[in-house]
């Protein structure tokens, strides 16, 4: 510059963020609250529905969309939420926060702490005004991402994303915050040796299920939440869904039906905040957010019901129709969090509370209500009729059909079940990398009726079920696909049901998707027999199918185990 100078006076980030874009005060003495005011157009209904968090400000979150990293079958899902404020007086909605998220899964190479200084950060947690990077901690376990075709993130997913160690922020009368997933059991940590207070990794043997990853250089799967912070993603506490609901294709297309949800939605977060109270450690007291069944007055949602149930007949002209799906989160709410929730149900001001601009708790509490059609699982009850629901492998930005029910034959009702993960895993149709996934499952069944004049196949009673799992290093067994005839088959979030038509003379299920580059896979069952022609190939990561013999003697439980080279 020679001998000139320059003055900062105000700066602005480019984050687009008031949270974490405010002006930084120099000599020029701008208005600390300042952020430019940017418009936003608010998302389309059904998918996107706002919710109202006060007066004319709402929240609301895009629908999530997965990038699957076919290279060694991971999966990353992108999101966003929006709180914005749409004044009444025609001006147009003004954004106002956005906070930016990533779910992924990843391959991890677990270490052990050491003398060389390695180890990883605490989780990012929201603290009512913005998120709080974690403390760097040297003396936890950590792990570095197994591979370099998945994820960027999962460098920080696999290093940060361990428990134990001590830190010097870490608060005794508050260890949820130092925890991932504060609300695991006491069973899901190791109680001793160098990974004492971490939570259990895992991997899978030979014949596809879980061994504990507990020696330096094991490999395990892992799965994170991330959240971008001053323009890095950041590895945040998992995602925690408190509530799933599913709708028929006609609801949430209105204004008063968003307005009944969203009425159901704060008010659920709300009785969920209030059952928290002012002290102790929530995490082991076990609270729910309430169905809408519980709340006062009832909410009762279309097809919540026989009675209410969805009417699906050629005379009608409904013979196919899109079921929704959506998720209520609710993240893990710190000891200072809560401290300013109180300071404003108490009645003080945001300033007062230390979260300026900010007229409610419900402003600053973290819960997002998130689109989870496309990754939900979609069961039917009976199977396959009188009505059949699309349940087919999560591909590139939705790109596959998942809940769309179609008329098939006969008269009568359909339990329709959606089912989802309730932590990271649900937003990236990932196995189970824990002996937990059944208990950590969410299930919402919604009611149809059908009316066609055909008779569908009589069901023997004979079923075949199981699990489906994968001996593949990268290879996603929620990705294998099957169909079957002379059977109803159903696809699960970690397995498959048939029942066998009464009378079938050669009941089969083929199995499907599950390709590897560079590798020859097979679908293997100690139960099961193959049925020819053809019916077992392997192309090398193009094309591989498995044929099985449905005819067994008797209803059958067996495993359908993915594994390299042969069974």
């Amino acid at each position: 510059l020679g001998s000139g100078s320059i003055t900062i006076t105000d700066m602005i980030s480019s984050i687009t963020s008031p949270a974490s874009g405010k002006v930084v005060l120099g000599t020029g003495g701008g208005d600390s609250s300042y952020s430019p005011p940017v418009d936003y157009n608010p998302g389309q209904n059904p998918d996107i529905v706002s919710i109202k968090v006060g007066e004319n400000k709402f929240k609301e979150s895009t629908t999530p969309l997965p990038d699957v990293m076919r290279a060694d079958e991971l999966v990353e899902t992108a999101f966003d939420v929006v709180t914005y404020s749409n004044p009444n007086d025609g001006s147009g909605a003004t954004f106002l926060r956005r906070e930016e998220f990533r779910a992924i899964s990843c391959e991890c190479t677990l270490r052990l702490p050491g003398t060389d200084g390695m180890g990883g950060k605490r989780p990012t947690i929201w603290n009512g005004q913005d998120y709080t990077e974690g403390e760097f901690i040297t003396n936890k376990p950590y792990g570095v991402s197994a591979s370099n075709q998945q994820s960027v993130l999962c460098d920080l997913c696999c290093r940060d994303h361990h428990d134990g160690g001590y830190g010097e922020n870490d608060l005794a009368g508050d260890p949820g915050q130092a925890l991932y997933n504060p609300f695991r059991s006491s069973a899901d940590y190791h109680g001793s040796g160098s990974l004492a207070g971490d939570h259990k990794h895992y991997n899978r043997n030979a014949t596809g299920n879980l061994v504990l990853a507990d020696t330096d250089g094991a490999r395990y799967v892992e799965a994170c939440r991330m959240v971008r912070k001053d323009g890095f993603f950041r590895v945040a506490q998992d995602l925690r869904q408190e509530g799933l609901n599913s709708f028929p294709a006609d609801f949430l297309d209105e204004s008063g039906e968003i307005e009944e949800y969203s009425d159901y939605v704060t008010g659920a977060v709300k009785a969920y905040e209030s059952a928290i109270g002012e002290g102790g450690q929530y995490e082991f007291s076990g609270q729910k957010l309430p169905k809408p069944g519980q709340m006062s007055p009832v909410y009762v949602f279309p097809a919540s019901s026989y009675a209410n149930a969805t009417v699906m007949s050629e005379e009608k002209g409904v013979t196919e129709q899109q079921l929704r799906s959506r998720g209520i989160y609710l993240d893990y709410m710190s000891d200072k969090l809560r401290e300013r929730i109180n300071c404003l149900d108490g009645g003080s001001s945001g300033e007062d509370c230390k979260v300026p601009h900010v007229s409610s708790a419900l402003e600053i509490i973290p819960f997002y209500d998130v689109q989870l059609t496309w990754l939900s699982r979609w069961n039917e009850t009976p199977s396959n009729n009188p009505i059949d629901v699309t349940n087919q492998a999560i591909a590139d930005d939705n790109l596959h059909s998942r809940g769309l029910a179609s008329l098939q034959a006969g008269f009568g009702y359909s339990t329709i079940s959606a089912a989802v993960h309730s932590g990271n895993l649900g937003l990236t149709g990932t196995d189970p990398i824990d002996n937990r996934y059944l208990a950590d499952e969410r299930k919402y069944n919604l009611y149809a009726k059908a009316v066609d004049p055909s008779a569908p196949p009589v069901l023997s009673g004979i079923t075949v079920s199981g699990s489906i799992l994968s001996a593949v290093a990268g290879l996603k067994a929620a990705d294998v696909e099957i169909e079957a005839k002379e059977a109803a088959c159903d696809r699960t979030n970690t397995g498959f049901k048939c029942i066998i038509e009464d009378g079938a003379s050669k009941p089969s299920l083929r199995v499907f998707n599950y390709d590897k580059a560079g590798k020859e896979v097979y679908a293997c069952s100690s139960e099961l027999t193959l049925l020819p022609p053809r019916e077992h190939l392997s192309l090398n990561g193009s094309g591989s199918w498995t044929n099985f013999n449905l005819a067994v003697m008797g209803t059958t439980v067996t495993d359908i185990v993915i594994k390299e080279g042969g069974c």
